[in-house]
């Protein structure tokens, strides 16, 4: 299962499923708007690297289904390209669950973010 979130820009949250925390296992960041001030790199052979673009994650929010108050963040990564995926590993001890999927961005940065569990 997945949630698929589109045009994000700004700080924000939103809870992955309305009725239990779920195991993620994958965050991808589409950024589809990138501002003039953002430093890019590379010539378009690979997908582009970013600079000064912002953060997203996980984590467990108070209007969420954990209740975790106050709010808490985790599984971060700051964003380096246009299309990027990271991947939440699970030990041997089970999968972590997760409420929330959250995104910090730079000014003027829009991006779509999809999480699968």
């Amino acid at each position: 299962m997945s949630i698929s979130l589109t045009g994000l820009s700004g700080e924000g949250h939103s809870p992955l499923d309305v009725s239990t925390n779920v195991a993620v296992q994958y965050i991808t960041a589409f950024v589809t708007t990138i501002p003039a001030r953002a430093r890019r790199i590379g010539d378009g052979t690979l997908p582009l690297g970013l600079r000064d673009i912002g953060e997203v994650g996980i984590g467990w929010f108070p209007d969420d289904p954990s209740g975790v108050d106050p709010p808490q963040m985790t599984e971060g990564f700051f964003i380096h390209l246009a299309n990027e995926t990271k991947r939440i590993v699970n030990d041997q001890g089970g999968a972590t669950f997760f409420g929330s999927c959250w995104w910090r961005l730079a000014p003027g940065v829009v991006i779509d973010l999809v999480v699968e569990w």
